[in-house]
């Protein structure tokens, strides 16, 4: 299937940002001092939903559905993943990004069947809320577009790897598509998450396998501004 992601996206953001153009992500570097930080920061964040934290995230529900509208209308395929001989639907991310390019089809891995570990997995959570759409048979909660849509404009759209790096410069090109005041909720959902799994303090040093180490908490917060204004300065530009 001939999909170009970049044009995808540079129409839907012709469409609900004029003049903005998608930038490919120049990390300058990893800074595992500022990850620890924030994986420090996203372990003791209380979860209090004030207003102003819904209304994000309900702006955030909105413009991530418009996004998967336009990956529909692309002619993008989203399916749910349902192997169960196969846990996950993309081994790595050179995987994902070969499969949906050459099939037009993205599979995704169901909210249901994993949403972090701890207390956030309840229904409490914004992002859990039913979307309204149906595929397969199977109902997608607003988190399951969100899988869709960051997978499709994080990951292949530039290649982005699923490791530290790769998920930063995936969060830089998906935070290119959103609102400024929505992009506190992008980056809870995004890094704060990634930078607790790879260098939370749970880890407490150890050397833990990949494979066995616990999810982060899914915590409905804003990721602080001096945060996102470090997360920020780590690329070569900044996103219009």
């Amino acid at each position: 299937m001939d999909l170009d992601p970049a044009s995808i996206a540079d129409a839907y953001l012709h469409r609900h940002f004029p003049g903005r153009k998608v930038a490919a992500p120049v990390l300058r570097e990893l800074d595992e001092d500022f990850c620890r930080q924030v994986g420090a920061w996203f372990d003791q964040v209380p979860v209090r939903p004030e207003p102003e934290t819904l209304r994000l995230y309900e702006a955030f529900k909105r413009e991530t559905r418009a996004q998967y509208d336009a990956l529909i209308a692309s002619g993008l395929r989203v399916e749910p993943w349902l192997d169960s001989s196969r846990p996950q639907p993309y081994v790595t991310s050179k995987e994902l990004c070969a499969q949906v390019r050459e099939t037009g089809v993205l599979y995704i891995y169901l909210t249901a069947h994993g949403h972090g570990d701890g207390p956030g997995r309840s229904s409490d959570h914004p992002m859990t809320e039913a979307s309204g759409l149906r595929v397969n048979g199977v109902d997608f909660c607003y988190n399951d577009l969100f899988r869709a849509v960051h997978d499709f404009f994080g990951h292949v759209m530039h290649a982005n790897t699923f490791g530290p790096r790769g998920e930063f410069k995936a969060t830089y090109d998906h935070m290119q598509m959103y609102s400024a005041e929505v992009r506190p909720v992008l980056a809870a959902e995004t890094i704060a998450q990634i930078c607790w799994f790879f260098y939370g303090p749970h880890l407490s040093g150890e050397q833990i396998p990949l494979a066995r180490r616990p999810f982060s908490e899914q915590k409905p917060v804003l990721f602080p501004e001096h945060l996102m204004t470090r997360y920020l300065s780590l690329f070569e530009r900044m996103p219009s």
